[in-house]
């Protein structure tokens, strides 16, 4: 054999041995995760068992911190350390002090390998404190947990270069399985804290149920009792629109049931109610807010939620509050507040005409100056201005007569009026309004055909200034119980949740205002390319119908 091959020998000899070390090593650090409860403890023994097991000089853990400086903190360390660990300050930031193997590790989530500590040059800061206690080498292990980084496992030794690829695939094994130990015994930790604190809960569920038991009767009676203070009506009501139980102010509202089913105490109905509530709040759990105009002339905001009696029968259990005097006093509020719209539109009217005076008066000077025009040129220029100040002053009668004082509602009601508005319409070329109703003959308070043509009118304006749409639909269908408006557009439609229009104004907002005075309903959808927008105005009267309808369609 020659001195090369006994060379190549030793050191085959030798790695294999290293190999043997740190397989023992990951075999005792594996029996140790087995048994392992306490995080600081199994961090020390690990550590131990490396120094131990492989021969290295030194093996030290460190956490990841999240402080500004990034550090590195250590958390256990075995062998010949001599205070190193209290001076290197390592970090994982990309500075000269995060560019070491350790924080390499930590940073990139690689291994970081230091072959020659006293040659390599990112292991500068720390050269001279390794070399006085004999550290040549270095492996930096990141370690891993739900696939992030978490801190790193630093392993020293006294030669140059000892870890080869064998030996880094089994400290990575062993890095892994130290990072599985740690989230295990967390893990466990965690579990052992719920079981604990389940316990306590269901020891204090426990007593409390034992009580609730003891005191059954004395809280069903006070529960009654409550109930009946409530300043609402409750009720349960189950899928066959039957009632089975009501607190004191139910009766109070509505009367004694008598077998009476939900829409014939509330509304005064022979069949249930078109917009049942009771399928939604089932099928979709609850809860469900809305508000209604009762029998009794009343309005009641109204809370149904799904519940479910103790023979798993699925009900709905309904709570309502009398709003009418609220509502009467925000409708009272409203139209103080259109009231003061409607005299500043007036005086907005007069002040326009007032206007018409330094136009006109723009128009006499350009004529005056005709006289004086040297050439054709020069007149046809004064004509042209004094023809762009007459359009304008037009403009703003028209808009004023139009928009400010519909005096044709106060005459010949709402339809009529919607009529003439939609023939004055400027309408742009190539677009189409289509105009369908049953009202005509009919009348209705004089407010509501007021909000109503404001209401209508805005969303007409909209469509015209903003939506670009080449037609528009308006539908009125007048019922027994509901006056019913649909219009839609197929133009790109407006933001409804910040109830603004494109231009930035609050059109949609005061639209819903006017819905809100009306008691009405208002709901807005994108379907097939169109914006649709429905409102729904209850009556509280029934009115009879004539068997009119009738129909408007202008095209330019």
């Amino acid at each position: 054999m020659t001195e090369r091959e006994a060379q190549l020998l030793k050191e085959n000899e030798e790695k294999l041995q290293l190999m043997i070390r740190t397989l023992r090593a990951m075999q005792d650090s594996s029996l140790l995760m087995v048994h392992a409860t306490d995080e600081q403890k199994f961090l020390q023994d690990v550590c131990e068992i490396i120094v131990k097991d492989c021969g290295y000089i030194l093996a030290w853990i460190g956490y990841k911190q999240l402080d500004t400086g990034k550090s590195v903190k250590p958390v256990a360390c075995a062998g010949f350390e001599e205070n190193y660990l209290d001076s290197v300050k390592i970090t994982w930031a990309d500075t000269e002090r995060g560019w070491g193997p350790s924080g390499t590790a930590v940073r990139t989530g690689k291994t970081s390998i230091g072959r020659d500590l006293l040659t390599d040059p990112s292991f500068k800061p720390w050269r001279d404190a390794a070399f006085k206690r004999g550290y040549f080498s270095l492996i930096a292990l990141p370690l891993f947990m739900d696939e992030e980084v978490f801190g790193v496992l630093s392993i020293y030794s006294r030669e140059t270069d000892p870890f080869s690829e064998e030996e880094q695939q089994l400290l990575t094994k062993m890095a892994h399985d130290l990072s599985y130990g740690i989230k295990a015994i967390r893990i466990n930790l965690a579990l052992q804290q719920a079981k604990e604190n389940l316990e306590v809960k269901v020891r204090q569920r426990t007593s409390l149920l034992i009580k609730t038991i003891d005191n059954l009767a004395d809280e069903k009676q006070r529960f009654q009792d409550v109930l009946n203070m409530i300043p609402a009506y409750v009720a349960l009501i189950n899928t066959e629109h039957e009632i089975t139980f009501t607190n004191k102010n139910f009766t109070k509202y509505f009367g004694e049931v008598n077998n009476q089913r939900c829409f014939e105490i509330f509304f005064g109905r022979n069949e249930k109610c078109d917009n049942c509530k009771i399928p939604k709040v089932i099928s979709k759990g609850g809860p469900l807010h809305w508000e209604a105009i009762c029998r009794n002339d009343r309005i009641y905001q109204i809370s149904d939620f799904a519940f479910n009696s103790g023979d798993e029968t699925s009900m709905v259990l309904e709570i309502g509050t009398d709003i009418t005097d609220k509502r009467n006093m925000e409708k009272l509020m409203m139209s103080k507040i259109l009231e003061t719209e409607e005299m500043d539109r007036r005086r907005f009217a007069s002040d326009l005409h007032d206007d018409l005076g330094p136009t006109l008066s723009a128009i006499k000077l350009q004529l005056s100056l005709l006289g004086t025009a040297k050439n054709d040129q020069d007149r046809d220029n004064l004509l042209d201005v004094c023809y762009q100040l007459l359009l304008e002053g037009i403009d703003k009668m028209r808009t004023v007569a139009n928009n400010i004082m519909p005096n044709l509602i106060e005459s010949y009601g709402l339809d009529t009026a919607l009529h003439s508005f939609i023939r004055k319409m400027e309408i742009p070329s190539k677009f189409a309004i289509t105009y369908h109703s049953n009202i005509q003959g009919h009348r209705f308070e004089k407010e509501t055909e007021l909000h109503l043509y404001r209401i209508i009118t805005e969303l007409v304006n909209n469509t015209l200034k903003h939506s670009r749409a080449k037609e528009a639909s308006l539908d009125i269908v007048l019922t027994d119980h509901d006056l019913n408006i649909e219009y839609y557009d197929n133009g790109i439609g407006y933001n409804v949740r910040k109830t603004e229009i494109p231009s930035g104004g609050n059109g949609i907002q005061n639209i819903k205002n006017r819905v809100n005075l009306l008691h009405g309903t208002i709901d807005f959808e994108r379907k097939g390319g169109k914006t649709i927008v429905k409102i729904t105005k209850p009556l509280s009267k029934r009115i009879s119908l004539k068997p009119v309808a009738h129909e408007e369609q202008i095209k330019i």
